[in-house]
Parts: C-alpha cells; sequence; structure tokens
C-alpha cells in the first residue's frame, strides 16, 4: 500500500561467526565429587565459547566505562546529551548514605534517632538450623519447612586457565 520494501537483515561476517571447518579444541575433564571423567568435544567446545564471549564482554565493559567517563568528565550531572535517531545519553548523579556507626548517632540524635532512622531487621539461618531443615527425621524438621523459603538456583562462572 505504502511501496515499503522489507530492509535485508545484515548476517554476520565476523571471522568468530563463520566457521569453515572443524575448530581443534583443547582436551577437557569433568570434575564431580572428586571424580574425573573426560569432556565431551561438544561440552568443551561450549566451554571455549562461554569463555570467548565472556572476554568480549569484560573488553566492551572496559570500553564503556572509558566512554562514560569521558562523558561525565565532559558534560557532568544533570546533562543529556541526544544523538538524533541513535541515542540520548543522560549523565545523572546518585548519593548514597550508610550509616556506620548506630550508636554514636543514636547519641547524638537522642530522642529524634527513632524518626530519623529507619531500622531494619534480617534473620540469617546458621547451618545447623539448615541441617535441621534439611533432616527429614529431625523432630522440628516438617514445622521449620513450613516457616522457610529454599531458593536453589545454578550459575556458570568462567575464569582464566592457571
Amino acid at each position: 500500500m505504502f511501496g515499503l520494501k522489507a530492509k535485508a537483515v545484515p548476517t554476520p561476517t565476523a571471522p568468530e561467526a563463520v566457521e569453515t571447518s572443524p575448530r581443534q579444541l583443547p582436551a577437557g575433564s569433568i570434575e564431580i565429587d572428586g571424580q574425573f571423567v573426560s569432556a565431551s568435544p561438544d561440552l568443551v567446545g561450549l566451554a571455549v565459547d562461554g569463555w570467548i564471549v565472556k572476554q568480549k564482554i569484560e573488553a566492551l565493559q572496559k570500553e564503556l566505562k572509558g566512554i562514560t567517563t569521558k562523558l561525565e568528565n565532559s558534560l557532568g550531572a544533570g546533562a543529556a546529551l541526544t544523538v538524533e535517531g541513535v541515542c540520548r545519553a543522560t549523565i545523572a548523579e546518585r548519593t548514597t548514605f550508610a550509616l556506620t556507626d548506630p550508636l554514636h548517632a543514636r547519641q547524638l540524635l537522642g530522642g529524634r534517632f527513632e524518626d530519623l532512622v529507619q531500622t531494619s531487621l534480617e534473620y540469617t539461618l546458621t547451618d545447623k538450623l539448615k541441617d535441621m531443615i534439611r533432616d527429614g527425621d529431625h523432630a522440628l524438621g516438617a514445622g521449620l519447612r513450613e516457616c522457610i523459603t529454599i531458593k536453589t538456583s545454578t550459575s556458570v562462572t568462567f575464569r582464566a586457565a592457571a
């Protein structure tokens, strides 16, 4: 109706995006509970790919930090730089306060401490209590599990090989 043509989507042409032959991978091993077995080439390839991506991200983060520092120094807090059709870079300043000596602050503020300082209480379970909760035979285990939320997460980390 309006004579618009679909834009062609560029395909990646960087050397790392085009693989013309199988790559040679180093050997890898998997350790579980102190036992070692050889890793398959597929898993080694995934770890190598993850490592390469992590290195690229770290390099880009360093580059971005340099750019943002230059913008902060050039423009200052409260400024915004608009690049038409591309982006808007806003420089904002944030100040945080932390009470490091509440006893001294309480002495100085006297009766005003309670209305000027918000106090929060946090409960942290000890390893001993966690063991009681995990123990299916413990007398309090079932009741305690009703009071506790247990979350398990899995992560993958990459570090330089020694």
